[in-house]
């Protein structure tokens, strides 16, 4: 038994031992394999550091400098020189692709030559805007001999500024309407226009004033009713007023507006006023309501001798002219010709139109060579005191 005792001792050390063992064995294995990566590790860069000095050692052998760089006097890009220059032919190129486009939309009256081209009619004056008129123009300023201390007004400019390019405009404008018909000039002029704010009132004011200081009695009637007289209240006697410092020149108003101005412009008292008012005057001038949205144009148009037709230069448009020329010729309305109203000469055409028309003539005016520094005086007729 004791025997056996130290036997089963002995066999416990030696599975003690076998168990150390087995434990040192199983780190001997990872130790091993640690090793083996580390080794393959070390031979694969081992192989590449070879390499790295192999190639390295080839290609020292085929580089040498040729020549030196240097750093360019001028950047490469951008090129200023051919970018402006390209700049400036798409600038141009597309500026008047623009400008022709602008042009194809732009359906309003600008020259005299459109007027003639649309509906047949003569144009009788080009009467300017005065804003349009600057210092840095010629033709713009005003006549010597009557430098103004203010601003010219431009309704009234044959009269507060009888010097200036805008009353020598409305002057030519007189001029054309005298030598309008070729026996005689017409007694009964009526202006109007094919829409508002066209300049009628305006120009029927100035072209009264110029035929008033050519000498002739001149009465305008602002023929919107004529109701006080038309309705029995007044007296033709009452009718015409004298205008204060304008000799020659008498205003009719219209008077409170009726609820119906087109049957009293057509009654019978309407034809026995205009054959009194020609009795005693020379020059009748109609200031109307626009011919498109009111029929009284129309109306008085049989009582004219003439109708002119006012528009406003750049706005009125082709369709609007027409129009206007359409109903005046639908009544048989006895037409003179066309104004272009408050245009802008500035603008490319009219500065066209006003240096091969009137570039001479004003620029004799501006030196002081022309006439129209003193007033014109109408010719005499005689004894004869009134007539067409």
């Amino acid at each position: 038994m004791r025997r056996e005792q130290l036997l089963r001792q002995a066999v416990n050390v030696q599975k003690t031992e076998a168990n150390v063992m087995n434990e040192k064995l199983v780190q001997h294995s990872l130790l091993k394999r640690e090793y083996e990566t580390n080794q393959q590790l070390y031979d694969g860069l081992l192989n590449r550091m070879k390499e790295a000095g192999v190639s390295a050692g080839m290609r020292s052998n085929n580089i040498h400098f040729v020549d030196r760089a240097r750093p360019p006097l001028a950047p490469v890009r951008p090129n200023k020189s051919v970018n402006i220059a390209l700049s400036l032919v798409v600038g141009v190129i597309l500026g008047g692709v623009l400008a022709l486009f602008n042009e194809y939309l732009d359906n309003s009256v600008k020259v005299p030559e459109e007027v003639e081209q649309l509906i047949g009619l003569p144009a009788l004056g080009v009467i300017p805007a005065v804003a349009s008129i600057g210092t840095t123009s010629a033709y713009s300023r005003t006549l010597p001999a009557a430098a103004p201390a203010k601003a010219p007004t431009h309704e009234l400019a044959t009269l507060s500024q009888p010097h200036s390019i805008v009353s020598e405009a409305y002057r030519a404008l007189r001029t054309s309407i005298l030598l309008s018909t070729s026996k005689h000039p017409p007694q009964t002029i009526l202006i109007t226009s094919g829409q508002p704010r066209e300049g009628k009132t305006t120009t029927a004011l100035n072209l009264s004033i110029t035929l008033a200081q050519r000498g002739d009695r001149v009465v305008i009637s602002n023929d919107v009713g004529l109701s006080s007289f038309l309705a029995g209240v007044v007296s033709i006697d009452d009718l015409p007023r004298a205008v204060p410092h304008i000799p020659n020149l008498f205003v009719i108003s219209s008077g409170p507006t009726p609820p119906n101005p087109a049957e009293l412009l057509s009654s019978e008292p309407m034809v026995g006023m205009f054959s009194e008012l020609r009795r005693q005057f020379d020059f009748i001038v109609m200031d109307s309501p626009p011919t498109i949205t009111v029929a009284d144009s129309m109306i008085l148009a049989a009582h004219a001798d003439g109708v002119m037709l006012v528009i406003h230069g750049g706005v009125t448009t082709r369709e609007s002219l027409r129009q206007a020329h359409k109903l005046l010729a639908g009544v048989n309305a006895r037409m003179l010709g066309v104004v272009l109203n408050n245009v802008d000469i500035r603008s490319a055409d009219y500065q066209y139109y006003y240096t091969y028309y009137y570039g001479d003539y004003y620029r004799h005016m501006l030196e002081g060579y022309g006439y129209g520094h003193e007033p014109e005086e109408k010719p005499k007729r005689g004894e004869k005191k009134i007539g067409a």
